[in-house]
């Protein structure tokens, strides 16, 4: 009988997973199909590790506002998902929770969350809370995907810190879309 075929996966792969979980404080990572369901186990398990009501609060809606961005703004077909799934991750130091997602998205994409991100990221609380605002009484409504790109800023205005972004090319017209969300410890 010829011995079975690796996977890919050992036991080093599997022990420096842990490690490096263990080295970066990440408390909850999943990478694969995000569904209601598990969205909802994951919530209920970062509120597990949260230790303070008023930081557990702002985390958890922060948390909302990105995994909701994972199910609705994702581009790719099945094949797609399984080569380059959408990645979460949630993790502490002394100072602060961090948050971070990256999923694909389309090249032309790139430039208009650039130009959100990077305004959010020049604006005071007051400045934030008057854009979204303006954007909430404007003309823009509701896009085709279900928002009124209200995230970015709702994440700014609640974490208070600036926002991480990177874009990451794959092939063709696609993209990995990484953001990290860093939220005080108070």
């Amino acid at each position: 009988m010829a011995p079975k075929k690796s996977t890919g996966m050992n036991s080093n792969y599997v022990y420096d997973t842990h490690k490096l979980m263990s080295d970066k404080n990440i408390n909850l990572a999943f990478s694969g199909q995000f569904t209601p369901e598990l969205i909802t186990s994951m919530l209920f398990m970062a509120k597990k590790n949260i230790s303070k009501s008023v930081t557990m609060k702002k985390v958890y809606n922060i948390m909302i506002e990105c995994l909701e961005n994972l199910t609705k703004h994702g581009t790719l077909n099945d094949d797609d998902n399984e080569r380059f799934p959408a990645i979460f991750i949630f993790g502490n130091d002394n100072d602060y929770y961090y948050l971070a997602t990256g999923n694909t998205i389309l090249e032309e994409q790139c430039e208009p969350l650039k130009q959100k991100i990077d305004k959010a990221n020049s604006l005071d609380k007051k400045g934030l809370r008057d854009w979204y605002n303006e954007i909430l009484m404007g003309d823009e409504g509701v896009s085709e995907r279900g928002g009124a790109g209200l995230g970015i800023i709702d994440i700014a205005m609640k974490s208070g810190n600036q926002i991480e972004y990177e874009f990451k090319p794959l092939y063709d017209e696609y993209v990995f879309f990484i953001i990290k969300v860093k939220i005080d410890i108070v």
